[in-house]
């Protein structure tokens, strides 16, 4: 059997393919496809199915984007929604592709569509060997359970207990468990970074597995997740309303004066350089997003209404640029500054500055009582394990929701872990009218590097 595990950077997603004999099936397959294409031509195999595990939110499926092009490979998903595509699934379907054999089977919780997949390789009728357990089940960790709000964590909670305890892990310790998602991903508290990884292993080694029914929901509905504002927009397209990816227009370069012109248009600048480069000169009203970090951050600092321009770091960035963006929904990307900034500022165009310092700096600034507010812009989960003192916490995404907490009339010190949530924040106060605005370049990881004092609570 022929596998391989498809990462999707930047939102530490996972798709699967497999082959055997001509035979391939996809399983959560991101919305760029063509790589799947290309290990199919490689291959020699012709994909015959396409699975999906749930309706995802954090990013937009390719199950369409295979159906245009390759429209004798059915799709199939759960049966809880009103899907434009695809056909539904019954609980413990099975599905035969060359010389192996899959099974669907219902696994709610995480949501009350979810399906896990169970395959059976090559004269193995009875032993499965791998199950694609999509967000129920990751390593270390389980899937989110409050997309249904609050009033039924419980449930959803006890229902994914269930899903976990009754169909996958009697499948046995050897079976090799596949996830939708690695460390990063925001559809999970503390997922590990540990792949490949078994039945058995997470058996040993995932606390959750180990606790009661009982205590494993109170765990789930004390869980605290950030529920980015573009998960309602990939919700909507994953319904089968996401354009077609063919329908966009690649971005073209563009001088000076043309990005200008769209300036005027109201259009969004996205600046994917690091925070020292933004730091030292950037465009008025840019949001600051490095490169790796738009998957992330765009659904947080982004609409969906007003064309993207891009500031990139080299012209070749380009392409990964767009893609990052294009999995989450932002098409409308119209072009880039070609030359990247250094054009601009030939250009004689203005430029604004955001002030960098370093932890000493801060330390100072913090000993000698200087009138600041230090913002630590990192998870709660980070800031429980240890934060400065004094300092105030808003997680970077949450900022531009959160401008009440933040004084305009104060000098705000932004930090993360190293630096680069700092700058989005920062990017996005500026963006606000906020004029005090300093990064602390190298951030947490620096202070605590330094040997600085670190308050616990």
């Amino acid at each position: 059997m022929y596998f391989k595990k498809i990462d999707s950077e930047g939102l530490s997603h996972f798709s699967y393919i497999l082959g055997s004999l001509n035979d391939a099936v996809v399983i959560d397959p991101k919305r760029d496809i063509q790589e799947y294409l290309d290990i199919c031509i490689k291959q020699g195999f012709s994909i015959k199915y396409i699975f999906e595990t749930h309706r995802n939110e954090d990013y937009i499926i390719g199950s369409r984007e295979f159906s245009r092009l390759l429209p004798n490979a059915e799709i199939f998903r759960g049966n809880d929604l009103p899907y434009e595509y695809g056909t539904t699934l019954r609980d413990g379907q099975r599905f035969t592709f060359g010389d192996c054999k899959i099974k669907a089977i219902h696994t709610p919780g995480h949501t009350l569509g979810h399906y896990s997949y169970v395959v059976y390789g090559e004269n193995m009728e009875d032993q499965p060997q791998f199950v694609f357990t999509g967000d129920a089940l990751f390593a270390g960790d389980t899937g989110r359970t409050d997309f249904y709000g609050e009033q039924r964590k419980s449930e959803i909670s006890g229902l994914l207990y269930d899903s976990i305890h009754q169909k996958i892990l009697p499948l046995g310790d050897e079976v090799i468990l596949c996830p939708a998602h690695g460390s990063g991903s925001v559809c999970g508290s503390k997922i590990e970074e540990r792949f490949p990884t078994t039945i058995g292993i997470e058996k040993k080694l995932n606390s959750q597995l180990k606790m009661s029914r009982n205590d494993f929901v109170k765990n789930k509905v004390e869980e605290l997740h950030t529920f980015p504002p573009y998960f309602k927009k990939m919700e909507e397209f994953n319904l089968g309303k996401a354009p077609y990816l063919y329908e966009r227009n690649f971005p073209k370069p563009l001088n000076p004066k043309e990005v200008q012109q769209w300036i005027d248009k109201s259009a969004q600048i996205v600046d994917t350089r690091n925070p020292s480069d933004y730091g030292g000169a950037h465009i008025k009203g840019s949001i600051c997003i490095w490169l790796e970090g738009l998957p992330s951050f765009s659904g947080w600092m982004l609409n969906y209404e007003d064309p993207i321009i891009l500031i990139l770091e080299k012209n070749e960035d380009v392409t990964k640029a767009t893609n990052y963006l294009s999995r989450i929904g932002f098409d409308n990307i119209v072009g880039f500054l070609n030359g990247g900034l250094l054009k601009w500022c030939v250009a004689a165009l203005p430029i604004e500055h955001t002030e960098l310092i370093t932890v000493h700096e801060l330390k100072t600034l913090i000993e000698t009582g200087s009138e600041i507010m230090v913002l630590d812009v990192r998870s709660q989960e980070e800031w429980n394990e240890g934060h400065l003192s004094p300092a105030f916490n808003i997680y970077a995404g949450q900022v531009p929701v959160n401008l009440e907490k933040i004084p305009k009339d104060t000098s705000i010190v932004v930090h993360c872990s190293v630096g680069l949530r700092a700058t989005v924040a920062a990017s996005a106060l500026e963006n606000k009218g906020y004029k005090k605005i300093k990064i602390v370049l190298g951030s947490y990881n620096a202070w605590e590097n330094a040997g600085y004092p670190i308050k616990f609570e």
